[in-house]
């Protein structure tokens, strides 16, 4: 699985760009729910998150947090960094 989201209760989603080579701006707002903002990265593999999150005073999402070792809110897109346009 190349990109998939994780959501704040924990399930994993694959997610895949519309056009099979990489997301749209468009495409990654969507998979968050809002205006995006990198949080991190591990491996080759960039996550991304709203950027309006702790306003909106969405769930803490402990997996994607885990990853970023910093608390993370919302829903996230995990993604291969050349997937990104």
């Amino acid at each position: 699985m190349n990109s998939y989201i994780i959501k704040s209760d924990g399930t994993i989603t694959p997610y895949s760009p519309a056009d099979g080579r990489a997301f749209t701006l468009k495409e990654m707002q969507q998979a968050v729910g809002g205006y995006i903002q990198q949080v991190g990265r591990f491996q080759n593999k960039s996550i991304w998150a709203d950027e309006e999150g702790l306003l909106k005073e969405l769930p803490l999402n402990e997996k994607a947090s885990r990853l970023c070792f910093r608390p993370i809110v919302g829903d996230v897109l995990v993604c291969l960094d050349n997937l990104v346009k």
